[in-house]
């Protein structure tokens, strides 16, 4: 898999109710004291339905699984030796899948 830029660590997705109702996309990340830090990725304002809104934030969130699901099926395609891992192909597809779609 190529090497990412993007922020490490599993994308979340949480809710501001003050001032106004928003939600947020952020990873949780080590500093560099070995403490957890939160790095925001996105903000969603409610401007549409909530389930949009909802919706919109679990696909931000999912994006990391996505691109590396991406990248594994780009390995796949170009390694014969890898048919062994079909499974775990799938799986992880249909795991992306299930959390974007929230049904994870």
């Amino acid at each position: 898999m190529a090497t990412t830029k993007h922020t490490a660590g599993d994308w979340i997705i949480g809710l501001f109710e003050f001032p106004a109702t928003r939600h947020y996309v952020a990873a949780a990340v080590p500093s560099k004291q070995n403490h957890q830090q939160t790095k925001y990725i996105a903000e969603l304002e409610q401007t549409h339905g909530a389930e949009e809104v909802q919706a919109n934030a679990r696909l931000i969130a999912t994006a990391p699984e996505m691109l590396k699901v991406l990248c594994d099926v780009s390995d796949y395609w170009t390694n014969e030796e890898s048919v062994h891992h079909i499974d775990a192909l799938k799986a992880g597809v249909r795991a992306a899948i299930a959390k974007a779609t929230g049904e994870a």
